[in-house]
């Protein structure tokens, strides 16, 4: 019975650091959780508003204001409505999931929804936890792992931006928690719904179908993985037939060569132009994503180091996801000193699951550990000062 108590505790513990982490941007806004929103006027018309949001004048927003929106009426496909106009309606609708979950939380009040997004993340972050606890015992996996995944700053940007990479994470640890565990429908289920959230899911889920299929030639274990796919291919035509939504778009960004994007944007970074904000504050910025965007590559490298001794079944269902980040241009996710955190995440949650014993116990495991540590510190500077 120990286990399982020790996995709830790490998961109330982690939850709780996040809460703490977001008090003082809380606070600023004298605990006004909209302000996670990040709704700009832009896209949003505050006198139409079914309930209070805090509305900054003279900008385009973020991206959780269309979550927001999506949580009010998830299938009402009519825009602009209740004051919120889409920027890609076929993109976000999508990922339908975390404002769906929203929605539900807040009983379909629309007074409760801002409060609903963040309760979600929360919740989200202490099941990435839990499930992160629950994977490194059934693989034998390092203890350092759980805290790597928990700690990822992408999660951060996510909790106070109103975005789906939370439960995303969640979703699709917990299937894989049950795919290790032979539980196969429930982890098609669990797998479908991740996809929901995130699009990008399906590399991992089609990573693990060809891994069944071609190397393991096990045809209904591969049936049962085709099938978490169809969930995602349904939601798209459904978007068309019955919520209206057109232009069904990828909104995956520009892709390149390999690595292309990456050296651009290190590129651009160094040379200054990347931030512009003036200043020492600039420069703290720019020296952050300079850390963070060299610290990704070098966790990517590490990662392909170790996919012989790792598990093949992982390494195919990490590979797909590796790809699409190496071809995602400077013009993509790399154009923001927080936006690639979380265009990152699949890569990340995955990826932990890939290092050994070997990687634990080597002289870098804690300088690195620390440096994830020094990034989560940063990002959480950094995506609270962006909410003001």
């Amino acid at each position: 019975m120990h286990k399982p108590v020790s996995a709830w505790l790490f998961a109330v513990a982690i939850c709780a650091l996040y809460v703490a982490a977001i008090l003082p941007a809380l606070q600023r806004h004298s605990f006004d959780v909209s302000a996670f929103v990040v709704a700009g006027d832009k896209y949003v018309n505050a006198s139409q508003l079914p309930g209070p949001v805090y509305v900054r004048a003279n900008s385009s927003g973020y991206d959780g204001q269309f979550y927001y929106r999506l949580a009010l009426a998830p299938l009402d496909g009519r825009d602009p409505l209740y004051g919120v106009t889409m920027d890609d309606p076929a993109y976000r609708t999508q990922r339908i999931a975390y404002p769906l979950l929203a929605w539900a939380a807040s009983f379909g009040h629309p007074r409760l929804v801002p409060l609903a997004l963040v309760v979600v993340n929360l919740i989200g972050i202490a099941a990435v936890a839990l499930f992160a606890v629950r994977l490194t015992r059934r693989l034998a996996l390092p203890p350092l792992v759980p805290f790597a995944i928990a700690l990822w700053p992408g999660f951060l940007v996510t909790l106070t931006h109103d975005t789906t990479e939370i439960v995303f994470a969640a979703f699709m640890l917990a299937a894989l928690d049950q795919y290790f565990a032979g539980r196969l429908w429930l982890f098609a289920i669990l797998g479908a719904v991740a996809t929901l959230a995130r699009e990008t899911g399906e590399l991992i889920l089609g990573g693990l179908f060809l891994y069944e299929l071609v190397v393991c030639r096990q045809w209904k274990r591969a049936a049962i993985c085709a099938l978490a796919l169809l969930l995602f291919v349904a939601w798209r035509e459904a978007q068309i037939e019955l919520l209206g939504v057109r232009n069904l778009g990828t909104g995956a960004g520009v892709v390149t060569w390999p690595l292309a994007g990456v050296a651009g944007a290190l590129t651009s970074m160094v040379a200054g132009d990347y931030v512009t904000v003036p200043g020492f504050k600039g420069a703290v910025i720019r020296g952050f994503a300079v850390v963070s965007a060299l610290s990704l590559v070098a966790f990517c490298a590490l990662v392909v180091s170790r996919i012989s001794t790792g598990t093949k079944a992982l390494a195919a269902a990490w590979l797909p996801i590796l790809a699409l980040m190496s071809i995602l241009s400077a013009e993509g996710p790399w154009v923001e000193p927080i936006a690639f955190l979380r265009t990152f995440t699949e890569c990340w949650i995955v990826g932990c699951l890939l290092l050994d014993d070997r990687f634990a116990q080597s002289r870098f495991a804690r300088p690195a550990f620390a440096v994830l540590l020094v990034i989560w510190v940063g990002a959480g500077w950094l995506s609270t000062t962006t909410i003001t």
